[in-house]
């Protein structure tokens, strides 16, 4: 049950913290999906190809695309978003194998490797869609100055390696 917040004698609520793997994610639209999904399976086909889009079903990647629209209703009402990026997307891969493995060892319940790699697998395409949007800034050409993004790049050994902040107004810092 949801605590009850902002009641007429409480200070309003500043800060909220929300994590997920699509925060931020921006539709792309029907036609763009495409284009990207079909360059994928072009470059799956030439063996230049080492991610997942090339290998996922359009119909369920205009599903999520079609999703994240409704998510704008959220994302607009941000004033900033901190987002801690991957110095390479595929470290996500291992990141899971090492928590699973840990889950494992510690509880003796947790996914086999394999069933990380299928489970990784489902949404890793997603962030090839839209992981570019993210980093360029989810405010930028939007309504209402003020707003920022802090985006915090780690490498593979989860240490941050830069760190750049992006305003509504284009400017990176």
């Amino acid at each position: 049950m949801w605590d009850t917040v902002n009641t007429k004698d409480e200070d309003k609520v500043k800060v909220i913290i929300l994590e997920g793997w699509c925060i931020g994610f921006s539709a792309l639209g029907r036609v763009e999906v495409k284009s990207r999904w079909e360059q994928a399976g072009e470059e799956k086909q030439q063996d230049k190809y080492g991610g997942r889009l090339g290998y996922s079903g359009l119909e369920n990647l205009q599903f999520v695309d079609q999703a994240l629209e409704r998510y704008s209703v959220l994302t607009d009402q941000f004033h900033a978003l901190v987002y801690i990026d991957a110095e390479e997307t595929r470290f996500v891969y291992e990141w899971r194998l090492e928590q699973e493995a840990m889950l494992r060892s510690t509880t003796g319940n947790g996914m086999t490797d394999e069933q990380v790699l299928r489970f990784v697998d489902g949404y890793y395409s997603s962030y090839e869609l839209y992981s570019d949007g993210l980093r360029a800034g989810v405010f930028l050409g939007g309504e209402g100055g003020g707003k920022a993004q802090l985006t915090m790049t780690v490498g593979k050994d989860r240490r941050v390696k830069d760190v750049k902040v992006v305003d509504s107004d284009k400017k990176i810092h």
